[in-house]
């Protein structure tokens, strides 16, 4: 059963300090990569068809790979800042992590209580 995630507040916020993104204007590299993955992302959660959706994935890595690669070429990694922000981001990830289990978790108590009910159905269906 596929579920869908809520729209980012923060991705609508996005355009409306940009309206006119993606027309040609003149913004970073790493800021059209970001762009792109968020609109790769967004179209993931408009397309059912699940090989369109591995496709979709598969460029969002990439995509965002790139983007690695980008930052680890263009910052200090010595720097104070830069030690304390991936701290931060570490920490971040590994807390959306733990939600994404937590709501897997729920997810599965809800199929197995679906399964319990349909079992349940079927029993008063014979009385």
């Amino acid at each position: 059963m596929p579920m869908r995630r809520k729209t980012r507040t923060r991705r609508s916020a996005s355009r409306n300090r940009s309206p006119s993104r993606g027309l040609g204007q003149s913004r970073s590299l790493g800021q059209q990569l970001l762009d792109t993955v968020e609109n790769i992302i967004e179209l993931m959660e408009h397309t059912q068809d699940p090989d369109r959706l591995k496709e979709l994935n598969n460029k969002r890595i990439a995509l965002s790979n790139e983007a690695r690669r980008l930052i680890d070429v263009s910052l200090d990694s010595a720097s104070a800042e830069y030690r304390a922000a991936t701290s931060a981001l570490e920490q971040a990830s590994s807390s959306i992590r733990e939600a994404i289990k937590g709501l897997e978790s729920i997810k599965n108590a809800i199929l197995k209580a679906a399964k319990a009910l349909e079992l349940v159905a079927k029993v008063v269906a014979m009385v």
